[in-house]
């Protein structure tokens, strides 16, 4: 019994790790910000279960892409070698479909009665996986600024689960995010700047060095704060 106990965690935790749990968590949690904001308050049990289901499928179903696609560059790096793909846990092959499925299903669905969800839904995997993964990542030090806008498209889906994602608080939440994902990577490159240079991954620590960038971390820090204090002039929020 006790090794079953073992072995399910084991399996919780392996996919856990493909489909990037933390992250995906995050980004439903801004998707969930979206809907509030878009609703102007509650937006109703309905679209909570939409945007947790059919964001969270979407956004893990990216996160295995990603990890399919950078399995090599994974395999160099001391923080990414122990992902399931690089060890063998998991079959190349399963994660790629398994991963599509959850991309291409929930927008199919949700097309009929909401279109506009369903193009957020599928704007976000495009940019996270297509031009952030694919294209701008192996190429550019600007591939995380311009690939943060995947964050912000999972705000977006929130205000269009609740029928509103033209609301100005939608779309300031989403302006937050999309200015506070650089600042994350880019603190998270400078930790790891040895590895991004092994892996020949063009992040800005690696070619500017640790000092630049923190300016640039600097920055983008201070716009996104500013940005957020714009959020206090939301109705919804009530502080203004």
């Amino acid at each position: 019994m006790k090794a079953q106990v073992r072995g399910w965690r084991a399996n919780l935790q392996t996919f856990s790790v493909l489909f990037k749990s933390r992250v995906v968590t995050l980004l439903v949690m801004a998707a969930i910000g979206g809907a509030f904001l878009g609703a102007s308050g509650w937006p109703g049990i309905g679209s909570l279960v939409l945007v947790i289901v059919a964001g969270g499928l979407a956004a893990s179903g990216s996160a295995g892409l990603n990890e399919y696609l950078e399995q090599s560059s994974d395999a160099l790096m001391g923080r990414t070698r122990r992902r399931p793909l690089v060890t063998g846990m998991v079959q190349p092959s399963w994660a790629l479909w398994a991963s599509v499925i959850m991309v291409i299903i929930p927008p199919l669905i949700i097309l009929p009665f909401n279109p506009a969800l369903s193009f957020f839904l599928c704007l976000g995997a495009f940019i996270y996986v297509g031009l952030y993964t694919l294209y701008l990542k192996p190429r550019t030090l600007l591939n995380i600024v311009i690939g943060g806008a995947a964050g912000s498209a999972a705000v977006m889906s929130g205000g269009a689960a609740a029928g509103n994602w033209q609301d100005p608080g939608v779309i300031t939440l989403a302006l937050l995010v999309f200015l506070w994902t650089p600042s994350h990577f880019w603190s998270l490159a400078i930790m790891y700047k040895e590895d991004y240079s092994k892996a020949k991954v063009p992040m800005l620590p690696v070619h500017t060095g640790p000092r630049t960038a923190s300016w640039w971390v600097f920055l983008h820090t201070g716009a996104a704060s500013f940005v957020a204090l714009l959020l206090t002039l939301t109705p919804q929020l009530g502080l203004a």
